[in-house]
């Protein structure tokens, strides 16, 4: 099933902010490739991906961060989810979501790849 629906979802990912400098991040859930090596045996990135709603946005301020080019490393990545964040009993956002919040390039690394199938094997085709 998750074949046949996957072409027809969209990126959850509304904004994303590669921040330069460190903000407090107690209590919010890993998001994109940090969450997607939460689920798997994958290798995380120097830097950890977290995902908050919208509201948690607008207390963080995200918009008077200075957010870093593409081509530098951050020091620590935000993304800004579409929907509200409720999924309960873990740090991390659902194996779904982290799925589909992950880029084109990310998604095209062969270990993304295998880390991807193996969280579906866990998570879909029990």
């Amino acid at each position: 099933m998750w074949d046949i629906v996957m072409p027809h979802l969209r990126n959850p990912v509304q904004r994303q902010y590669r921040l330069g400098t460190r903000i407090e991040t107690a209590g919010y859930k890993l998001g994109g490739l940090s969450a997607l090596c939460h689920y798997s045996m994958l290798a995380d990135n120097s830097y950890t991906t977290y995902s908050v709603g919208k509201g948690a946005a607008n207390a963080l301020e995200l918009n008077k961060q200075p957010s870093l080019p593409e081509d530098e490393t951050p020091i620590m990545v935000i993304q800004v989810m579409r929907y509200d964040l409720s999924y309960l009993g873990d740090d991390a956002v659902d194996p779904l979501t982290a799925i589909l919040s992950l880029t084109d390039d990310d998604k095209s690394d062969p270990r993304v790849e295998a880390a991807i199938e193996e969280v579906l094997e866990e998570c879909l085709r029990d």
